[in-house]
């Protein structure tokens, strides 16, 4: 547990130091598309008490009242990427027992915290929750995402809804792409016409196609 709240602070400060080197450039369209955002914050992001005690918690040491909206949510991103590492949310490190979740998939993501690992689902969980606490209308989508090696896998990543138009933030997929270094934001607050070819949302006939090509290996690949 020691090591695992050192690890939390530590990223903390990461996560704040980049921040104010970054402090809304001029000439940033990130920074003026989310400060423009209508802003409604919420204490309580999920139904569960202990999750929303956690990301509550972080928010109180990564972001302050006087940070625009740009800021805080890209010191939240900053925090994810260096406090998380990909794998499956150990339960062995984490007690559970004596807490109450309103539903499994929170106490998945309560886990994924304490033991700073997840895949893109904890990842995106987190991220979105904390944009919506910060008062950002987000969710999660599910589909696939193109692979550096080329083809598609399944993916969930997180969308923000700003004035109408949807933007696309992926933590997990910019945490692999920084493998331990520089962040570049090929992934934060982009349209998908910004990112074409990258996501293909589930439901659609692309992403049928797709599956059925690079998943299942049953059809042709999509021209």
């Amino acid at each position: 547990m020691k090591k695992r709240i050192c690890k939390m602070i530590t990223a903390i400060m990461v996560a704040v130091s980049l921040c104010s080197i970054t402090v809304c450039a001029k000439g940033n369209p990130e920074a003026d598309i989310l400060n423009a955002a209508t802003i409604t914050p919420t204490d309580t992001p999920t139904e569960s008490q202990p999750l929303n005690d956690v990301i509550n918690y972080l928010l109180s040491q990564i972001t302050t009242p006087e940070m625009s909206t740009y800021d805080k949510a890209k010191a939240c991103y900053d925090w994810l990427i260096a406090y998380m590492q990909y794998g499956m949310p150990d339960y062995d490190m984490v007690d559970t027992d004596s807490l109450y979740f309103a539903n499994f998939y929170d106490c998945i993501e309560y886990v994924a915290l304490m033991s700073a690992t997840g895949v893109c689902d904890d990842y995106s969980f987190i991220y979105s929750k904390m944009l919506n606490a910060i008062g950002l209308d987000s969710y999660l989508i599910s589909g696939l995402t193109h692979k550096a090696g080329g083809g598609y896998t399944g993916h969930t990543w997180v969308v923000a809804n700003i004035n109408g138009v949807e933007y696309v933030f992926d933590p997990q997929v910019e945490d692999n792409i920084a493998k331990g270094g520089t962040v570049y934001y090929y992934r934060f607050c982009k349209t998908y016409a910004q990112v074409p070819d990258k996501y293909i949302p589930y439901g659609t006939q692309d992403f049928d196609d797709l599956w059925a090509y690079y998943v299942e290996g049953t059809t042709t690949p999509v021209q």
